[in-house]
């Protein structure tokens, strides 16, 4: 008797054998997992390139921030109470909102780079 289901595969014998995805149902969950940008996302995306062709920049937030240099966004908070990061206290007594301008960052990212192979200059020079 064979089994008309698309999902497996009759075998000689009459018994069904599953396909091979079948045999590990678990869903491999990759390391980064891309999330699709929200209307406040976008929303703030189209002010900051409206801001950048009227010739200045808006802050970033400690979620953009973060972001932008690749850190947890805890860990770029702890680094601005810390004033290890570039940062501009927004508000707040007791719990401070953080603003970062992404030239500054920039800066500071620039000035982390030990790398002779690699520098950041656009020419190969160093800028001084």
């Amino acid at each position: 008797m064979l089994n008309s289901n698309h999902n497996t595969q009759p075998t000689a014998s009459g018994v069904t054998a599953q396909p091979p995805f079948a045999v590990n149902q678990r869903r491999r969950i990759s390391q980064v997992e891309t999330v699709p940008p929200t209307s406040r996302d976008l929303t703030r995306f189209t002010e900051r390139c409206r801001a950048r062709d009227l010739g200045y920049e808006l802050p970033l937030n400690t979620r953009e921030a973060a972001n932008y240099v690749g850190f947890h966004p805890k860990t770029v908070e702890r680094m601005a109470r810390g004033g290890d990061i570039p940062a501009h206290p927004a508000s707040g007594v007791r719990r401070k909102t953080w603003k970062f301008y992404p030239s500054e960052l920039d800066a500071w990212l620039r000035a982390k780079v030990n790398s002779h192979r690699h520098p950041c200059s656009p020419n190969g020079k160093d800028a001084n």
